[in-house]
């Protein structure tokens, strides 16, 4: 557990501390990976090496959710925290839902669970554009130190970026109907996403931040 092993199951109410030089020694390792695959060729044919941010839902939802990783870091300390917080399990929760409705470009299986499916009048986006285009501009010039670009703020946007990427070549493969290929990138999105999850889960206020000083 991350933030909330305090409150659940702790001897004495106490737990050890997490190892915050192990946390951005593994950030540093996967923010690199995260680089080398958005720099790459896709092995999708058609699918673009760099997906562009051209406004779109995915574009304003993969905004968000850097945005509301920053809202969260800064409210970890006052009553709004609460809200932040249910505001990432939406937005998280729609990027994953997003990726499902790919899957409603394979062929139909015996096995595939029905809920999938869009059905005929559901809306499909579970925020609007609008929310999404308001809460990306509240955080858009957000200023951090060196050590939390590095470290929180560069891979929040590498793993935004890499879920762009990862639908983009995911659907392409679904629609030329290579269930191979689309299931090796929804995989990839699987790894994104506990990516994010992981960093929100390690997140810490800003006042008693590790970034505040050099970790030796």
């Amino acid at each position: 557990m991350g933030r909330s092993a305090t409150l659940c199951r702790a001897k004495g109410g106490l737990v050890a501390p997490l190892d915050w030089n192990a946390i951005r020694d593994s950030r540093d390792h996967v923010n690199k990976n995260l680089m080398a695959y958005l720099k790459g060729a896709s092995c999708v044919q058609g699918a673009p090496v760099k997906v562009p941010r051209e406004g779109s839902y995915l574009d304003e939802l993969s905004r968000a959710f850097v945005s509301i990783l920053i809202a969260e870091l800064n409210n970890l300390d006052n009553p709004e925290k609460y809200e932040s917080s249910v505001s990432f399990a939406v937005i998280y929760t729609e990027m994953w839902r997003q990726a499902t409705l790919i899957g409603t470009q394979l062929p139909p299986n015996d096995d595939t669970v029905s809920w999938i499916k869009q059905p005929t009048g559901e809306v499909k986006e579970l925020v609007s554009v609008e929310q999404l285009r308001k809460l990306n501009a509240k955080w858009k010039d957000w200023s951090c130190s060196k050590l939390e670009s590095d470290y929180f703020l560069s891979f929040a946007v590498n793993l935004s970026d890499g879920y762009l990427k990862a639908m983009e070549e995911a659907r392409i493969a679904a629609e030329s109907g290579n269930e191979a290929s689309g299931a090796h990138h929804v995989a990839v999105l699987g790894d994104i996403f506990h990516e994010m999850l992981t960093l929100h889960e390690t997140l810490m206020p800003r006042k008693n931040s590790r970034f505040s000083q050099v970790i030796e």
